[in-house]
């Protein structure tokens, strides 16, 4: 019965979008664009990704069991919550091993599968992305692109199916929130009695 509900499970898994190599081509373009300007390096991000994208594709993973002995349920985890961290774990492992396994079609899971994968399956690889990367970058600098690909001001960015649509959203977004402040300063000034200042006491 649980193999069965996995299998049912294992469609929707496949249907998620975007796929990761998606959200690791916007999370660049967006990252160097920021950078264009800086004296960042824009290699960290690309060698970080990069390790990160080919981890998630060929690096060997724990099984459930392992998983869940190696990641024991928090003290302040609900029963119902432990449930469906090992259910969605042992989903991505099945579906991933199985785009592993088909020689056939060639696909990778981080073309076939979405955001899911790389938040299952992150907490075991990120040790591994840090010890790749680590000769040319600090840790904190490597943890630090982990974390911004997968939340924070780019999340809206990277994890979506229209890049350019996207940032045009976010664009008119800021520049009515712009105005909106404007105003906001036209009206309190509109409101306010101000004397001007003689020019020796400015």
């Amino acid at each position: 019965m649980a193999e069965e509900s996995l299998e049912n499970l294992a469609g929707e898994l496949l249907a998620e979008n975007p796929k990761v190599h998606t959200a690791a081509r916007n999370y660049l373009s967006a990252k160097l664009a920021l950078i264009a300007n800086s004296s960042l390096n824009p290699v960290s991000f690309q060698k970080v990704i990069g390790s990160l994208l080919r981890a998630l594709n060929s690096r060997d993973i724990l099984n459930p069991i392992e998983w869940a002995t190696q990641y024991p349920q928090p003290e302040s985890q609900s029963g119902m919550d432990r449930i469906e961290d090992i259910r969605k774990y042992k989903l991505v492992h099945m579906v991933r091993q199985r785009l592993i396994d088909n020689k056939e079609l060639n696909l990778k899971p981080t073309n076939s599968l979405g955001k899911t994968l790389v938040v299952v399956l992150l907490p075991q690889l990120k040790e591994h992305v840090v010890n790749e990367c680590m000769a040319a970058f600090p840790e904190e600098e490597i943890i630090s692109i982990l974390s911004e690909f997968m939340e924070g001001n780019l999340e809206e960015l990277v994890w979506t199916l229209d890049f350019k649509a996207t940032l045009k959203t976010r664009a008119a977004q800021r520049a009515e929130t712009a105005a909106k402040r404007v105003k906001e300063l036209d009206d309190l000034m509109a409101g306010s009695t101000i004397e001007e200042l003689p020019d020796q006491e400015i």
